[in-house]
């Protein structure tokens, strides 16, 4: 298996348009032939902790087709052996498109251990998260499988909020501000690609207690 997959730069502006990966060619039909990458630790900077960037999935991702699927494409991450950490997999909210991922924890053996859909992702500003703690206990876990959740691709969220503000009225003998408004809708349809950020910090609380 390979030690890491080569990232190209993607932009964090929400406003440009992933790019959809490519499950048509270049497949390989095993969880082991998939290269890993390496997930991002603590960076500091200026004593203050750095988040992982962005970055798009079609970049990170490879085309996977097993016998019994369709092909699909995947991130597969390594995980390193230090225990407890917290792992937060990020996904950038964006009107072009937004992946609703879904993430399973494998042993060595590419078995899931633990799964996560979409749903348990926790919509936060402009981006969906989803922290996962792994305890001394967990040492069994090795990797970190994310795909898009099929079960809402082709869905979406709809946003609702308001835009205005104040505008002068004048006469001869008066002047006073009204304020001025209508309401914006803005969809966020949930696509095959979109922006991710995966990474794990040690400062975690320990004993650590998974959400159920």
């Amino acid at each position: 298996m390979g030690s890491g997959l080569l990232v190209g730069c993607a932009s964090n502006n929400p406003y440009s348009v992933p790019v959809i990966p490519n499950t048509s060619t270049g497949c390989v039909g095993s969880m082991a032939a998939l290269h890993t990458m390496a997930v991002p630790e603590d960076a500091m900077d200026k004593g203050k902790p750095v988040d992982p960037p962005y970055v798009d999935f079609a970049d990170v991702s490879q085309c996977l087709h097993l016998s019994a699927t369709a092909p699909e494409a995947v991130a597969l991450y390594a995980i390193g052996p230090r225990r407890p950490i917290e792992m937060t997999f990020k996904l950038l909210l964006s009107p072009n498109g937004t992946m609703p991922a879904a993430v399973s924890l494998l042993d060595g053996r590419f078995r899931v251990v633990r799964a996560y859909d979409f749903a348990t992702f926790t919509r936060r500003g402009g981006e969906y998260s989803l922290p996962v703690f792994l305890n001394p206990s967990d040492s069994n876990i090795r990797y970190a499988l994310v795909t898009p959740d099929p079960r809402y691709v082709g869905m979406g969220e709809q946003a609702h909020g308001s835009v205005g503000g104040p505008m002068a009225v004048s006469a001869p003998g008066y002047f006073f501000l009204i304020y001025v408004g209508h309401e914006t809708q803005t969809r966020y349809p949930f696509t095959l690609g979109g922006r991710i950020s995966v990474g794990t910090t040690t400062e975690v609380s320990a004993p650590i207690v998974a959400p159920q």
